[in-house]
């Protein structure tokens, strides 16, 4: 028998979705939502004031949001929990990071990423997240459309600062080849699953240039994560199995953390060994081998290496949310062989990274922090789930696992650049769609989704 939705909460609730809906006006949900949108259409840029609008708001308001994470929904609190996690071991590695804003552009870009999200779930307003998306994709294609004409006739391609400059790649509004080829094969991935859904060829004709664009940004990992993703899209859709997700996203953990270890143990690798050192070891800088092969060598040589081994001085829970930039290194240890901890002389904040999510992950967070973020993965792409929009599901689902698979090769899925389109709409998506079940929850001694047990047994 069909219940309606009112009748899932007490009669003086019937005509609100949720005790919290209640006490909240409208125009709150309009402003979160809001912030949500001029966010997603300035993630087209690097001009973080904008782009990063509804993760500030979101880190603002999360001494509010966290504390509604009390739901059986092992999802958000997952997403919760880790978000609370990372931040404590920042606060415990360098408090003042936290009112640095260098700090968020580069070491902490994972709260810039994601920041905002808890705060679509629970305080955000149902919205149609699929015509948002549309828009993006629509108008980020024009836009860059046309910067793609100036740079093939003039070599000039704009920055973020919107200042034309000579450049061999097509990498517009962004600093960083990496970062426009990550954010147009993020966006390409939504577009085509937009497209097959719709079999709407407008939309697919976007997407095909906004590839093409991806491919003249040189970002190769961006177009291997692409590929990748829809490859993994199409045996995980075929499949049908809720857990395959969880399962490759774990393996995917595992067999980062194994490559970086064999390495490490390989090469008898020594955290004092700089780049210039190893670049010098394998003449790197005589000829013998081209920019991108060097590119390589320095992962699998140094980066991997490096990142496993500074996991290995602090195994249990890393050196420190933003250390591993932070040489020398001056490890102390606290609990010998599973517990230390990084002081070095400054602490920096730089673009500098493991070229690995899960490794770098390991360096500064340790095997705790690990799980914790394969866990926080398999919990976004089990969101995805609940999307209602076939299209958008399909799309960000394939753009989940473009995330996934280039963070192998680099620092993707923190990244504002790549992962913010991904989050914001996964937020506008399912805004607000976990008020009641976190309201009610709290009141009812555990109902999920404004249903009690005994409704759900009916």
């Amino acid at each position: 028998m069909h219940v309606s939705r009112s009748t899932y909460f007490p009669p003086f609730l019937r005509h609100h979705e949720s005790p919290c809906i209640a006490r909240r006006s409208p125009a709150t949900f309009s402003l979160v939502n809001a912030a949500a949108i001029v966010s997603l259409l300035f993630s087209m840029t690097n001009y973080m004031p904008f782009s990063a609008l509804v993760s500030f708001l979101g880190l603002l308001l999360l001494p509010m949001v966290v504390p509604l994470a009390a739901t059986r929904d092992w999802r958000i609190f997952t997403v919760t929990m880790t978000l609370v996690y990372f931040i404590f071991s920042a606060v415990v590695y360098d408090p003042s990071s936290l009112f640095d804003l260098a700090f968020y552009r580069r070491d902490g870009n994972f709260f810039v990423t994601f920041g905002g999200l808890l705060l679509l779930l629970v305080f955000g307003r149902p919205s149609n997240a699929e015509t948002w998306a549309t828009a993006l994709l629509l108008a980020t294609a024009a836009i860059y459309g046309v910067f793609f004409a100036i740079w093939l006739a003039t070599g000039l391609t704009p920055r973020e600062d919107w200042t034309f400059v000579p450049y061999s790649q097509f990498n517009p509004l962004f600093y960083s080849n990496n970062a426009a080829g990550g954010f147009l094969a993020v966006l390409s991935a939504v577009g085509l699953g937009l497209a097959w859904a719709r079999r709407s060829v407008p939309l697919l004709c976007a997407s095909v240039l906004l590839i093409l664009f991806c491919v003249f940004s040189a970002s190769r990992g961006s177009l291997l994560g692409l590929f990748c993703g829809l490859v993994i899209f199409a045996i995980t859709e075929r499949a049908g199995i809720v857990l395959v997700p969880s399962l490759l996203v774990a393996t995917f953990s595992i067999l980062s953390l194994l490559i970086g270890l064999a390495m490490a143990f390989l090469s008898e690798f020594d955290i004092s060994q700089t780049e210039s050192y190893l670049r010098f070891l394998l003449y790197l800088d005589d000829g013998f081998v081209d920019e991108k092969t060097a590119n390589v060598l320095i992962r699998t040589h140094f980066l991997f290496p490096l990142a496993a081994s500074l996991g290995l001085q602090s195994p249990l829970f890393g050196l420190g949310f933003g250390s591993f930039d932070d040489r020398p290194y001056n490890i102390v240890q606290i609990v010998p062989y599973l517990i230390a901890v990084n002081r070095p002389a400054e602490i920096l904040h730089t673009d500098s990274h493991a070229h690995n999510t899960f490794l770098h992950v390991f360096a500064e967070l340790g095997l705790f922090g690990l799980c914790a973020t394969t866990f926080f993965f398999a919990a976004l792409i089990n969101l995805t789930r609940d999307i209602r929009e076939r299209g958008l599901r399909f799309g960000l689902q394939i753009a989940f696992w473009t995330l996934i698979t280039s963070s192998i090769t680099e620092h993707r899925a923190f990244t504002p650049s790549n992962a913010l389109p991904f989050v914001l709409l996964l937020g506008l998506a399912l805004g607000g769609r976990f008020a009641a079940r976190f309201a009610w929850s709290a009141l009812s001694g555990g109902a999920i989704g404004g249903q009690s047990a005994d409704q759900r047994a009916r």
